[in-house]
């Protein structure tokens, strides 16, 4: 189905690429991913969010200055003190993305303390929250707080973007070639959206 010639194309920076391609052989045949489109969709997509596969967690290590800009919400005049939040990525996590302080709460599932900084993004694809730990771990037999360590492992993180993959159905626009569509669906809107193509081509080339 796909070499590991062809796989080391689609992620050229990446020193570990003959133990990716072990984990997704069997992963692709898992989940389905088992067509060109699919195969090119899937890597485009999650070595663009993970920079070929070499960041498995989210970077949460701002200056105060970062902080002010990236978090706009939390940051400021009148709000929390960004010097108090600033390199540590424990503390961020835990008041960033706690429900109780966002506006549509119940949407990550965070409301047990730590549960911020425990359910942060990690994988390629970047899960992040209890809630969609969850439901991850549901699928294979793990709690969420398994499931998030298991994310963190070279196989987790692949199985995990896997999963968000045929949850969300994303064969389907893989399918008809729409690779805007694909990278809405994945970051909400269309950041990044040029190297998705570009990748997208790559990888479409690389495996015909």
């Amino acid at each position: 189905m796909i070499t590991l010639q062809q796989f080391q194309q689609m992620i050229p920076t990446n020193k570990e690429a003959a133990e990716w391609y072990s984990i997704a052989i069997d992963l692709f045949d898992k989940y389905n991913i088992n067509t060109v489109n699919r195969i090119a969709g899937f890597m485009a997509q999650t070595a663009h969010e993970s920079q070929d596969f070499r960041i498995l967690e989210e970077n949460l290590n701002y200056s105060a200055d970062r902080l002010v800009a990236v978090f706009p919400r939390y940051f400021g005049k009148g709000k929390n003190n960004p010097s108090d939040y600033a390199r540590n990525p424990q503390k961020l996590a835990n008041l960033v993305y706690m429900d109780v302080n966002r506006t549509k709460s119940g949407a990550l599932g965070n409301i047990q303390p730590g549960d911020g900084w425990k359910f942060r993004g990690g994988g390629i694809k970047q899960l992040t929250g209890r809630t969609n730990f969850t439901r991850f771990g549901e699928s294979i037999g793990m709690t969420a707080e398994d499931a998030s360590d298991y994310v963190r492992t070279k196989k987790g993180a692949f199985e995990s973007a896997c999963w968000f993959w045929k949850t969300n159905n994303l064969e389907k626009f893989a399918d008809a070639d729409n690779i805007d569509a694909m990278s809405r669906k994945i970051n909400g809107g269309n950041i990044g959206i040029e190297d998705r193509r570009i990748r997208y081509n790559r990888a479409k080339t690389i495996l015909n």
